[in-house]
């Protein structure tokens, strides 16, 4: 890790010198990659890799915990990221910036979904009040279930009469 101050005389004497290889030998330092990765992010008009163009401050306005980009985005929402990212081919880092939120909360996303599936995705707040249910109240099955249930009871009858 280099300092801000390493970083950009680094690129001011590749402006200079215009060859990555000519300012490792006179500076020492930094490799070839992280000039080269240094580089493409000020040309692209980024300082930091969450695409950032400033630091974040005190005055700053931020993005987090509002209408438009809550801090628990919905499981929906998730979702629908991951299938850009992961079906859809489309670039993580590129999604990241275009929805405020970093790369690396894509991939625990992702983790998530393929560990518990879509309940993976669902926000956990510790603050709901847990209590029972009633005791007489029965969930609604659907009829989705019920045809499953149909039909596994069609095919252990099907194995006993093969038995």
């Amino acid at each position: 890790m280099y300092t801000k101050e390493q970083e950009k005389r680094a690129l001011k004497e590749y402006a200079r010198l215009g060859s990555i290889t000519a300012v490792i030998r006179q500076l020492g330092y930094p490799s070839e990659s992280a000039l080269y990765r240094r580089y493409e992010r000020r040309k692209a008009g980024l300082e930091n890799r969450h695409g950032r163009t400033t630091d974040v401050s005190e005055n700053a306005e931020h993005r987090c915990n509002t209408p438009e980009h809550p801090r628990h985005p919905s499981a929906e929402f998730k979702y629908e990221i991951l299938r850009r990212c992961f079906e859809l081919g489309e670039d993580v880092e590129y999604v990241s910036r275009e929805i405020g939120y970093s790369r690396m909360s894509i991939y625990v996303w992702r983790r998530n979904y393929l560990k518990y599936g879509m309940v993976g995705l669902i926000a956990k707040r510790k603050n709901i009040p847990r209590e029972p249910l009633p005791q007489n109240h029965m969930l609604p099955q659907s009829e989705e279930m019920e045809a499953l249930r149909a039909q596994v009871q069609n095919l252990l009858f099907e194995v006993d009469v093969l038995k």
